[in-house]
């Protein structure tokens, strides 16, 4: 099924065909900024998949778990080693 679909022209999604389609550049566009995510997390993404154009937003790019509710300190174990963390 995958090789006849694909002589068909269907190994490629909708966005791939409007990413490589030159004349779909207008219709393209890179979200730059995202609001999930703080910004130590979010640099491994942003370098392996974004060519390092991902920044986080300044309401997140600090945030801790601890910063939410019902959040607290836990102890965490981690390779066998256990610490206080704030999450």
């Amino acid at each position: 099924m995958w090789n006849s679909a694909s002589k068909d022209g269907l190994s490629l999604t909708l966005m791939e065909r409007l990413l490589t389609d030159s004349s779909a550049d207008h219709l393209v566009r890179m979200l730059m900024v995202q609001y999930r995510m703080h910004s130590s997390i979010m640099r491994w993404s942003s370098h392996q998949m974004y060519s390092d154009r991902l920044i986080a937003h300044s309401s997140v790019e600090q945030h801790l778990l601890r910063y939410f509710f019902l959040v607290m300190s836990a102890t965490v174990t981690v390779f066998g080693f256990c610490f206080e963390a704030d999450f």
